[in-house]
């Protein structure tokens, strides 16, 4: 089984998410599938590069502030992946959560587990204010820098992602708001109707007491 890895990002509440495994997805070619994932490393995350429509849930720059505020913290994450025809893997991280520009931007950082290996990443968000979604970019020692895009359903309280990429593969993701110190996240890679990868997290926001 050859070695690879996958980059998840997790933009909703400025959170991205990384870790390294051994993968061989079910879509036949082991080069074509590691070149389908670390593609997501260099793709927007716009659906077949469409603009997003932004009418239903466009946001005010009170409301941007808010859903920014909300996420300044400590989180702690826990969960599992499941790719095609494997067994759960459980993964943990830790990501920080601060202001970059007060009401209008943040920043974070966190050390997603990549091939075993602890890896410094930094990310940044903000909202655009012409297409009426959020923005998170994020960098990793040794990783290139992603762009990604994002809409929030303030009916539901969540955050809902599509990235498509060039060999037609489609990720699409949820991140549920569920209270100040808990989040929800799923996500799913589907090519050519057929799910291959799937992975859902608890977020926990870590007290400021706690060690």
């Amino acid at each position: 089984m050859d070695k690879c890895f996958f980059v998840l990002l997790v933009w909703s509440g400025c959170f991205c998410l990384a870790y390294g495994q051994d993968t061989k997805l079910k879509s036949g070619n082991t080069k074509d599938t590691e070149s389908r994932l670390n593609s997501n490393q260099q793709t927007v995350a716009d659906p077949a590069g469409q603009p997003v429509n932004t009418q239903p849930n466009q946001l005010t720059a009170q409301e941007v502030a808010s859903l920014f505020a909300k996420d300044i913290g400590k989180w702690k994450i826990t969960g599992k992946s499941l790719r095609a025809g494997g067994a759960p893997e459980p993964f943990e991280d830790v990501i920080e959560i601060r202001w970059k520009v007060k009401g209008k931007s943040t920043a974070a950082s966190f050390n997603p587990l990549i091939n075993n290996v602890r890896v410094p990443f930094v990310g940044h968000k903000e909202y655009d204010t012409k297409k009426g979604v959020f923005l998170w970019r994020s960098k990793g020692e040794g990783f290139p820098e992603t762009v990604s895009r994002e809409q929030y359903d303030r009916a539901t309280k969540t955050y809902r992602g599509t990235s498509t990429y060039p060999d037609g593969a489609k990720e699409t993701s949820k991140f549920k708001v569920v209270s100040k110190d808990k989040r929800l996240f799923t996500s799913q890679v589907e090519i050519d109707g057929e799910v291959v990868f799937s992975r859902e997290a608890i977020f926990s926001r870590i007290a400021e007491t706690e060690d």
